[in-house]
């Protein structure tokens, strides 16, 4: 009989999505833990009661832009809450129509998120904060457009560290709600101000998200050119 394929045996069978996480590093599993309960808390503190419609101020505030920053909001917590199921190594390999739907998922609810939050950021952000907001969502879109184009090229390696440079764009939102309205971390608006804020996040999730992908002495894979042919006297010897 021919050798069957692991993915088709009977104790791959049996395997469910909740055995992968039962079974993934301890590490994994308690940063995932963390990142929701982080996730939660700011959804709980800062967005429900705007939802609620508990703080006026910020009503009167959003008011121009009010159903754009809701779908903006919308579509980010569908790209917050579906990508970190993408980084389980045996998820991936165990259930790859699960990953292409979750990743189809996340990619166009940026594509959609992004725009709105580069048009807001251009057009109603204040003046010493929108550029740094618009530069970021250009940069939030590259990031995912570049995670997608290496996926379809097969070029896996280089789609996992441009896919956790885009989540961790996606996680500054998560970050700076957690900063200034949950902790409430003092910003120096002489300093910088939010703006400083924005660009210091956006260089610590492109680094931290680097260091978690790249393996120490791991280099990027090189495609390998085929050498030229030699001329035919050469080959002949004559």
């Amino acid at each position: 009989m021919a050798n069957i394929p692991a993915y088709f045996n009977a104790d791959f069978a049996e395997d469910n999505v909740m055995s992968i996480f039962v079974k993934a590093r301890p590490r994994a599993v308690c940063l995932l833990i963390v990142l929701m309960v982080l996730i939660a808390l700011v959804m709980i503190k800062v967005e429900l009661p705007l939802l609620l419609h508990y703080n006026l101020a910020w009503e009167n505030k959003i008011e121009p832009y009010r159903y754009l920053l809701h779908a903006h909001a919308f579509f980010a917590f569908v790209a917050l809450v579906a990508a970190p199921l993408q980084f389980f190594t045996d998820l991936r390999l165990r259930f790859p129509v699960l990953h292409r739907r979750l990743g189809r998922s996340y990619v166009l609810s940026i594509m959609v998120s992004a725009p709105i939050a580069i048009y807001i950021a251009a057009t109603h952000m204040p003046s010493d904060e929108r550029f740094a907001v618009a530069a970021q969502g250009v940069l939030w879109l590259c990031c995912t457009l570049l995670a997608l184009y290496f996926a379809i090229e097969k070029q896996i390696y280089r789609h996992k560290i441009w896919m956790a440079r885009s989540y961790g764009l996606t996680l500054t939102f998560v970050i700076s709600r957690l900063l200034v309205d949950v902790l409430h971390v003092p910003v120096n608006h002489i300093a910088g101000g939010n703006a400083l804020l924005v660009w210091a996040m956006t260089l610590m999730v492109i680094l931290a998200a680097d260091l978690m992908t790249r393996r120490i002495g791991e280099p990027l894979p090189v495609v390998k050119k085929k050498p030229l042919p030699m001329p035919f006297q050469l080959r002949h010897g004559s």
